[in-house]
């Protein structure tokens, strides 16, 4: 009777031995899942914590979508962050955690590249620190004025002389333009003077050979031939449509001139080029470039 039952005994701790085998192997594999959940789930705390929140919300959307399982012997009971455990088949369960690995190095993979991209930046800002704070070689215009204190007299100077020359020339001009136009008889005079070769008030066009006048403008000599062939315009008026563009010219070197503008112009295309400047910057930043 004792020997029946040794043998019984014997016979039914193999048979829990064989039955508990695969619920172990799945518990060493929950074990396994459960490392990879918490590795995902760390990793949606961190600074590119979206695309591990993407591989949870994807392993939970998975769960939910198997089956409960009906057996007892070999189902695992899993659950995964807002499902609640439920109990699949070991093929699902398996699937599961290829799957589940697969988002995690997909999640990882995802915040490398992202993490490379940073250490771009992370160059450029280097570069930048570099050339504008430790390697300043932006100009120094305060030393470079102490350095030409010595010519800033003469500069002065050359600079009203340049002043009184677009001053009087343009008047000089001017006047003599006004002459050509109004007074017939000074027009002849000066025309004939200087076709007969003078060198005072003509000169000789080199492309052409051509007889030109000296000190009178083009636009006076234009005026008088629109003048003359277009009965009832006025000479005066068609010389002024022609010559406001200069004059406008000339008053805005005088005022640079006499005012100590020099930099107007630069002024001007400072911020032409800093309005583009800004607009690239905008394109860049819409369309990611600049991040």
């Amino acid at each position: 009777m004792k020997r029946k039952l040794s043998a019984l005994a014997i016979l039914f701790s193999i048979m829990m031995f064989m039955v508990s085998q695969p619920c172990i192997a799945y518990a060493a594999d929950d074990d396994k899942l459960t490392t990879v959940i918490n590795d995902i789930t760390e990793g949606a705390k961190g600074e590119h914590g979206e695309y591990y929140t993407r591989a949870l919300n994807n392993l939970e959307k998975t769960l939910s979508e198997y089956g409960e399982y009906k057996g007892t012997a070999d189902g695992v009971s899993v659950a995964i962050g807002s499902v609640k455990a439920k109990l699949i088949s070991p093929s699902d369960y398996k699937n599961l955690v290829e799957k589940a690995r697969t988002e995690l190095a997909t999640a990882q993979n995802a915040e490398s590249k992202i993490k490379n991209d940073d250490s771009v930046d992370t160059v450029k800002n280097d570069v930048n620190d570099m050339v504008k704070h430790q390697f300043n070689i932006r100009a120094d215009t305060g030393a470079a004025t102490q350095a030409l204190e010595g010519f800033k007299q003469p500069l002065q100077m050359i600079v009203g002389i340049l002043a009184w020359v677009v001053i009087a020339g343009m008047g000089l001009i001017t006047a003599l333009d006004i002459a050509y136009i109004a007074i017939p008889v000074f027009r002849g005079w000066y025309t004939d003077t200087a076709q007969s070769g003078s060198k005072i008030t003509g000169t000789t066009d080199n492309k052409t050979g051509e007889a030109k006048l000296r000190w009178v403008s083009d636009d006076a000599v234009y005026a008088v031939k629109v003048a003359t062939v277009g009965e009832g315009k006025s000479p005066i008026k068609v010389y002024l449509f022609k010559r406001i563009g200069a004059y406008i010219m000339v008053a805005i070197v005088i005022f640079m001139l006499l005012t100590g503008n020099i930099q107007i112009f630069v002024n001007l295309a400072l911020d032409l080029v800093s309005g583009i400047i800004k607009q690239i910057q905008k394109i860049s930043l819409s369309t990611g470039l600049g991040s």
